[in-house]
């Protein structure tokens, strides 16, 4: 999050965890994130960093790998946001 304000000067544990940045694959109303860093007792959070998303967001499976996020309204593929993984 390298925009104007990070979380990490709030919450310092997070400037010690990293903030991917992924896109929208396909329009739709889940996007699946690939990512060995993910585990299954892994929580996500997802922040949208270009635009405002179609729907509220929630994470809706998460295994070893992968955890998928799925919106109220269908989103345009290409819509970039960010995820934390904890």
């Amino acid at each position: 999050m390298a925009d104007s304000i990070s979380l990490a000067q709030y919450v310092p544990f997070l400037r010690y965890k990293t903030v991917v940045t992924k896109s929208w694959t396909t329009t739709g109303n889940t996007d699946t994130i690939t990512d060995a860093a993910i585990k299954d007792n892994s929580f996500i959070i997802p922040v949208c960093k270009s635009g405002v998303p179609a729907g509220l967001w929630a994470v809706t499976a998460i295994s070893n790998g992968s955890a998928t996020i799925t919106s109220s309204d269908s989103e345009s593929a290409g819509l970039v946001y960010y995820y934390i993984i904890l």
